[in-house]
């Protein structure tokens, strides 16, 4: 995994500044569970290539189009490529919440 987690909350904090809701990072401290203001980030390959994705902090859907619209996004020195805007899918018993999935570059 990248080791420069500012690339990922600088992009936290650009989808949030746009209202796009991303699933947090959570803290469980003397029997308290909280949300930290930093992204759950993800890890997944995508057509060999090491890449990363933030789900919906529910099981909604994203906007496709204005996910889309911001990209690609340049933070440092490096250049955030969007690989999907998945929807939530459901399987059985199990539901998967929709993702934005991106790779570094």
């Amino acid at each position: 995994m990248i080791e420069n987690k500012e690339i990922f909350q600088e992009l936290f904090n650009v989808l949030e500044s746009n209202s796009i809701d991303i699933e947090r990072e959570t803290n469980y401290e003397n029997g308290v569970w909280s949300l930290l203001n930093s992204p759950d980030v993800r890890s997944g390959r995508y057509n060999g290539v090491e890449g990363f994705y933030f789900n919906k902090s529910d099981y909604g859907f994203f906007d496709q189009e204005q996910v889309k619209a911001l990209f690609p996004i340049q933070i440092q020195d490096k250049t955030i490529e969007l690989i999907e805007v998945s929807d939530s899918e459901v399987d059985d018993d199990r539901i998967w919440k929709s993702s934005i999935s991106f790779i570094i570059k």
